[in-house]
């Protein structure tokens, strides 16, 4: 009896030291993960105008007889976002299952692999999978432009040499993700209808229409893979938050329950010592 309430007292004083943890990296992951949907909300407004420029680009660049060069023999690069620490469940899981599927029917050599976060990096480091580490380091969540435009430069990018895709978890809810592969560069965009806005309009460029292409199309990638870290950012600390208050909320019902046969056994161990009082004092008689 004498030990079992001892392992009682132990197990709640270990969920009690634990508490505070739990409740600060729920705290965290939240401020972060709104943080991101923030930033996220800012460059949609932009991205989308910067698409819309770049659609009248493309529809001037189209009305003087160029077309844009097909790319041969160019390089992939491949970014994988993962996240930096766990306790998000299946997150990193699901990105490397995705990752071996689409290599699965390429060879190393025609591939290169970034790859963003700790402890993805550590799953990939058992494999057979070679990668690269970003050159830049920085916080997913404060990515800024620069640092893409920094990786960028570190690496030799050229949009006559490389083609750019991302694999990582989508944003798409409170503790809901979607894990994707998206190709961002060469930019796909449709050709503009009759109804098209833009093709009803006619604008004048000073700029050589095939270097302001090039400029507009560079911005638009960067800004992509900028909103591209910060959804699987979003992700991550929405996936963490949502563990920490399932976490926080079994604690307590957990700390509570082990009070109430914390009481019973304080009421069972003087009930005992009462009775044995009572028998000494000879106002009750032995049990047989």
């Amino acid at each position: 009896m004498a030990e079992s309430t001892r392992n009682m007292y132990q197990r709640l004083e270990n969920i009690r030291s634990i508490q505070p943890l739990v409740e600060a990296l729920r705290t965290i992951s939240l401020a972060k993960w709104r943080n991101s949907l923030n930033r996220i909300q800012y460059l949609k407004n932009y991205q989308e105008k910067l698409a819309g420029i770049y659609q009248i680009i493309l529809s001037s660049y189209r009305a003087v007889g160029m077309e844009k060069k097909s790319k041969t023999d160019s390089t992939e690069w491949y970014f994988l976002i993962g996240s930096q620490r766990g306790f998000c469940g299946n997150f990193n899981q699901r990105l490397i299952r995705r990752l071996q599927e689409e290599l699965s029917a390429r060879s190393p050599e025609n591939y290169q692999l970034y790859v963003y976060g700790k402890k993805i990096k550590q799953i990939l480091e058992k494999s057979d999978i070679q990668f690269y580490p970003l050159p830049v380091l920085f916080n997913i969540e404060q990515v800024e432009r620069d640092t893409i435009v920094k990786l960028f430069k570190l690496e030799g990018f050229s949009p006559e040499e490389h083609e750019i895709s991302l694999l990582y978890n989508k944003y798409t809810g409170a503790g809901r993700y979607e894990t994707i592969f998206e190709t961002l560069f060469p930019i796909q965009t449709p050709e503009p209808g009759e109804d098209h806005p833009t093709s009803q309009q006619e604008y004048i460029f000073d700029t050589d229409p095939d270097e302001l292409r090039k400029y507009m199309e560079q911005e638009l990638l960067v800004i992509r893979m900028m909103n591209s870290f910060l959804s699987a950012a979003a992700s991550e600390y929405s996936t963490r938050f949502q563990i920490m208050e399932n976490a926080v909320e079994n604690a307590d019902d957990l700390v509570e329950e082990l009070q109430i046969q914390v009481q019973e056994e304080r009421r069972k161990k003087i009930t005992s010592e009462m009775r044995e009082l009572a028998v000494g004092a000879g106002l009750l008689g032995k049990k047989k």
